[in-house]
C-alpha cells in the first residue's frame, strides 16, 4: 500500500465511519470471553442504565428499527436475560426488564465497555477528550433531530 494514501485528508464522516468500524471490531473482540454479541449487549446496557421501558423506547434510544429489536429482544428473552411484564394501567404496554441473570452480565459489559474507553482515551488530554464528547454528543442530538425522527 502506498503511504502516501494513508496522509491525504480525509471527510470527518469518512474518518468517523472508519473511527467507529475500529471501535466496534473492539468491542466484539472484548465481549467474545463473555458469549454475547454487540448489539446484545448495548441492549443490556440500556436496560440496566435507564431500568424497565418498552421495545419500542429500546429502538429510539439505540437508533434501531422495530424488526431489529425485536430479533434482539427475542434472543436475550431465549437466553433468560431479558423478562416481559404488563403495566396494570395499560394492558397494552409491556415492559423489558432484566433478569437476575441479565443483570450479571451487564454489568459485565460494563466492565468491557470501561476497557475499550480506557483505550480510547490513551494520548487525550481531559480538555480534549470533553471536547470531542461535547462535539458527538452534539452530533448525535442533531443527527436524531434532523435525520432520524
Amino acid at each position: 500500500m502506498d503511504n502516501s494514501q494513508n496522509n491525504e485528508p480525509q471527510t470527518l464522516s469518512f474518518l468517523l465511519t472508519k473511527v467507529s468500524r475500529v471501535v466496534i471490531r473492539m468491542c466484539e473482540k472484548e465481549l467474545m470471553p463473555l458469549g454475547i454479541t454487540l448489539p446484545r449487549s448495548v441492549a443490556l446496557r440500556t436496560l440496566l442504565q435507564h431500568g424497565p421501558m418498552t421495545q419500542s423506547a429500546l429502538g429510539t434510544l439505540l437508533l434501531v428499527d422495530k424488526a431489529t429489536v425485536s430479533t434482539v429482544i427475542n434472543q436475550l428473552r431465549r437466553d433468560h436475560l431479558v423478562e416481559t411484564t404488563g403495566v396494570p394501567q395499560d394492558a397494552r404496554v409491556v415492559l423489558l426488564i432484566l433478569t437476575e441473570q441479565g443483570k450479571v452480565l451487564a454489568e459485565q459489559v460494563l466492565t468491557v465497555d470501561l476497557r475499550v474507553e480506557a483505550y480510547l482515551e490513551q494520548e487525550a488530554s481531559p480538555t480534549m477528550l470533553k471536547h470531542v464528547r461535547e462535539y458527538l454528543t452534539g452530533v448525535l442530538q442533531r443527527g436524531r433531530q434532523d435525520y432520524w425522527e
